[in-house]
């Protein structure tokens, strides 16, 4: 029993991945199952569900998490002849989630709002328009929930100061986002004689913010699955302020085993990799 999610290490994640695919993939055999995933579960897996509990997303990410619901034809149980999606979201609206600066509060931040999804006018907009329609149908509401959420028309139309100064706050972002990736940018247009390379591009992810570390274990360890692992994923907003080439294993546990990396410890069990300090 573990949740399902990107702090596993990679051979876990091919274990986790196949039993998920075996349990509710298009040849599973069906019967109660309950599995707890963040958007890993959205990502390359084929699989079908009937009852969905999700928190809220962008209307556009909500249509691709729905993709999971009667996915497969098979015989349902009683009482899940139809595919239902249970939207979590906090009451009232989410400008409260906002200070006068329009930054996004660490309170909503610790449960996803402003960190998962960085632009809350989109989530605001999401709430609104599937509160107004009352129903949906896909796929032939798809282009209109999706524009009534993400069109510039729409985002402006929350005008309330803390709203614009949230926007401000995001396109300020994307502009630092879009300067940090041209001063970085390769230009192979340029003879190669006077061809230079940026001494920064190296720490530049494929996607712009925190990078993941891929670093190898002082030895290796097996995990809480019978994986024989070498290596494991630090995500950017775990990593240590200087990490260190290589994860030193200072203790193997009888239900986890713990790691140290620069000036960060994890714990690494069923649960996935966990920082301790």
């Amino acid at each position: 029993i573990c949740p399902q999610h990107g702090r596993f290490s990679p051979q876990d994640r091919v274990v986790l991945d196949a039993a998920v695919n075996e349990r509710l993939g298009p040849s599973s055999p069906g019967g109660p199952l309950i599995v707890i995933g963040t958007q890993t579960l959205e990502q390359s897996l084929d699989i079908d569900a009937d009852l969905m509990i999700t928190d809220l997303a962008p209307a556009d990410i909500l249509l691709q998490r729905v993709g999971r619901l009667h996915r497969h034809r098979r015989k349902r149980p009683s009482g899940y002849e139809r595919p239902r999606c249970l939207v979590l979201t906090t009451p009232g609206s989410l400008e409260n989630a906002l200070d006068h600066r329009g930054n996004v509060l660490g309170a909503y931040k610790r449960i996803g709002y402003g960190s998962v999804y960085e632009d809350l006018r989109t989530l605001e907009l999401t709430i609104r328009v599937l509160t107004e329609k009352g129903e949906v149908v896909i796929p032939k509401d798809n282009r209109g929930l999706v524009e009534a959420v993400t069109h510039p028309e729409q985002l402006v139309s929350l005008s309330s100061e803390r709203w614009q100064r949230h926007a401000q706050a995001i396109q300020g972002s994307d502009l630092a986002k879009a300067i940090a990736a041209g001063s970085v940018i390769t230009n192979f247009d340029i003879y190669f004689g006077q061809f230079e390379f940026n001494e920064s591009g190296g720490k530049v992810a494929v996607r712009l913010g925190t990078d993941t570390l891929q670093l190898p274990l002082s030895v290796p360890i097996f995990s809480p699955f019978g994986e024989k692992i070498n290596e494991m994923l630090i995500p950017g907003h775990l990593a240590p302020s200087e990490p260190e080439d290589v994860i030193t294993v200072e203790a193997v546990q009888p239900d986890a085993t713990l790691l140290r990396c620069g000036d960060r410890h994890y714990r690494y069990s069923r649960y996935g990799l966990e920082a301790v300090s």
